[in-house]
């Protein structure tokens, strides 16, 4: 598996005044964001179906602060933390980039890659391991996506996705195409899907990843692409020769594009894990109290809050 990240300035003083900001890195009801992508991984690991490594790629002038993280850490730590090559000077490659420097120096191209852009967060219960199996049972590879109103799509990828005759989306859809980089000033109006901030690759794939770089890409690089856009660029290159599935995923939020943002996704973060402690509170210790009587509401509750 690898995480991805990307550097933002505007919310460091959220994290230390002064310094740059990875959104990743930002705490979230007091526990870096990123924390919350390794939970659900490990919740892919559980079901048997876990990743044998996890990388989390940052920028070269970024190293002491993501190995400042436990998880993260030169020794004891149970990911690796790898370098993109780029500092903060230099044009960021963006979640496209952060993978080829992933497969070229860390992950390779012999098994499957999970890939989770880490500048965005899910929410806290986003069902990882569903994604995994469903891409496993079906061979293919996956993409999650949002269903955003057109007015706040920006500018990342849009999906055309498979369609039933009366002209909505099917279950689980193929991805027809891809727009890379939408011009953000013509949004229009109604819901768009847009990518998401998970990918699975089948190792059979990761070498297009490879070839698209080698040409396509070094080209769009060249003449000084978006990052986002070179994402978009790059799903396009692999839905062309290769069939690509979309999964649904409800929620999504970008804590680090602004400060409003942040301290909206903070609160909310915040309050869920407060629902879940009186939840914990209230039903955990009729459980333990051995009365027995539990009604079946309770036992979904703490099923759903894995008490």
């Amino acid at each position: 598996a690898e995480i991805k990240s990307s550097g933002d300035a505007s919310l460091a003083n959220l994290v230390k005044p002064g310094d740059r900001c990875e959104p990743c890195l930002l705490p979230v009801d007091g526990v870096a964001s990123l924390e919350y992508w390794l939970g659900c991984v490990d919740g892919v690991a559980k079901c048997g179906k876990g990743p044998s490594s996890v990388f989390v790629t940052h920028a070269a002038d970024a190293k002491g602060d993501f190995e400042a993280l436990p998880d993260l850490a030169p020794s004891g730590g149970r990911c690796t933390a790898v370098s993109n090559g780029a500092d903060h000077s230099m044009p960021i490659p963006g979640p496209a980039g952060d993978l080829l420097s992933a497969l070229e120096d860390a992950v390779g191209y012999d098994s499957h890659v999970l890939v989770i852009d880490g500048a965005y967060l899910c929410a806290p219960d986003y069902d990882l391991n569903g994604f995994v199996e469903h891409a496993l049972m079906r061979g293919k590879d996956a993409v999650a996506y949002v269903n955003v109103d057109a007015s706040d799509a920006g500018v990342r990828p849009r999906l055309s996705l498979e369609k039933n005759p009366a002209g909505r989306t099917v279950s689980n859809p193929e991805v027809v195409s891809v727009t890379p980089y939408p011009d953000a000033r013509a949004n229009g109006s109604g819901t768009v899907s847009v990518c998401g901030p998970v990918m699975f690759l089948r190792r059979t794939t990761l070498p297009l990843v490879a070839e698209f770089f080698a040409d396509e890409g070094l080209r769009w690089s060249e003449s000084g692409v978006a990052p986002d856009e070179m994402l978009g660029r790059l799903l396009v290159f692999l839905q062309k020769r290769e069939t690509v599935y979309a999964l649904e995923m409800k929620h999504c939020f970008a804590p680090g594009v602004s400060v409003g943002t942040y301290v909206y996704v903070n609160e909310l973060f915040g309050f869920l894990s407060g629902e879940k402690a009186r939840a914990t509170g209230r039903y955990k210790s009729e459980w333990a109290s051995g009365s027995g009587t539990m009604s079946d509401r309770k036992k979904i509750l703490l099923e759903r809050f894995a008490i």
